[in-house]
């Protein structure tokens, strides 16, 4: 990591957030970060590229491919450095997913191998985000203009960030600002994340760092301490699902086989689908993240509080409401 590199030893509080961000990290899971103007959610997504795994020959050769085809590096020097690509809520489906009379990689390609950062995600439009969504479950984009037709990687970490409510202030203890969104608002403005929200596997509340805390407090460890931790995670991944796969890519069998590996765990699990209004998919999710918790503890198996932890990550307020029997990925059904 450069010298003048941000570095989560620079972030004040928010372990809660930065622990979730270290998960993200060692698993490839998608993350969702809701709090209030001003509460830090931009600082912590700048750090994330700092604690992911160093880029291997054959990402920096695909990055600089990418920054090549887009103008944007004529160089012959592979990058070192993961990307961090922030488009503006308003730009374009060209600009965002790439396009043009010659096909050139958009935002999301950009941000291949490192973090796509969508700020105030409710004001993209639901086209971008549908397009969004579908490249990064994809992985790549194809492109056609004319006789020319390409094919980009399109593969990053996403994070969005989201405020709670249309002003951004509910339940929030400030003195300055009061809420007076109407329930109906709040339903609608949390409406706009549906086209992504079954991308993300890392529901986090961020909340305000108080005026009086004492900012000469240890801050942390940092990003590089950090980035050992997820590498040595994600080898565990490798060594169980194989080269260049992180925990966010097991498929629903691949979940029963090293997650559920036990019948305390099974009688837990089908507890919570049947308590929750969490959906199958929502589900998964929860069981995927408490892989990557287990493998950063260095657990062999996945424990009780493994899933505990995961389940905090997971805020059903912000999951499609159930509206049909809902399937265990276990085999139970309830309803």
């Amino acid at each position: 990591m450069p010298t003048n590199a941000p570095c989560f030893s620079e972030i004040l509080g928010q372990e809660h957030a930065k622990r979730a961000l270290l998960i993200a990290a060692a698993g490839g899971h998608n993350v969702l970060l809701i709090g209030p103007p001003g509460s830090g959610k931009t600082m912590l997504a700048r750090r994330l590229t700092t604690i992911l795994p160093t880029l291997t020959a054959q990402e920096s050769l695909e990055l600089a491919a990418n920054r090549r085809t887009a103008g944007l590096d004529d160089t012959l020097t592979p990058p070192t450095a993961r990307p961090f690509r922030a488009p503006h809520h308003t730009a374009s489906m060209a600009a965002l997913c790439g396009g043009g009379t010659k096909p050139r990689p958009g935002e999301v390609t950009l941000a291949h191998n490192g973090v796509l950062f969508l700020d105030v995600l409710p004001e993209f439009s639901t086209l971008a985000l549908d397009s969004v969504a579908h490249l990064v479950n994809e992985g790549s984009i194809s492109l056609a203009a004319g006789r020319e037709h390409v094919v980009f990687p399109s593969k990053p970490l996403v994070v969005g960030a989201t405020s709670p409510c249309p002003c951004g202030y509910l339940d929030t203890d400030s003195p300055h600002h009061t809420c007076n969104c109407t329930t109906d608002q709040i339903t609608r403005y949390r409406s706009r994340l549906k086209p992504l929200i079954h991308l993300i596997d890392l529901h986090v509340f961020v909340s305000p760092i108080s005026h009086t805390a004492d900012t000469h407090l240890p801050s942390g460890f940092p990003s590089d301490l950090l980035r050992e931790r997820v590498m040595a995670a994600r080898n565990a991944q490798a060594a169980r699902l194989g080269t260049a796969r992180s925990n966010a890519d097991m498929t629903p069998l691949e979940v029963v086989q090293y997650v559920a590996t036990n019948k305390p765990l099974i009688i837990f699990i089908n507890t919570i689908i049947d308590q929750t209004d969490l959906r199958p998919p929502a589900v998964l999710s929860v069981l995927k993240v408490a892989r990557t918790i287990a493998d950063l503890a260095g657990s062999p198996d996945v424990e009780l509080a493994h899933i505990a932890e995961a389940l905090n990550f997971r805020i059903p307020l912000f999951d499609p409401p159930k509206s049909q029997p809902l399937t265990s990925p276990l085999g139970a059904t309830t309803t």
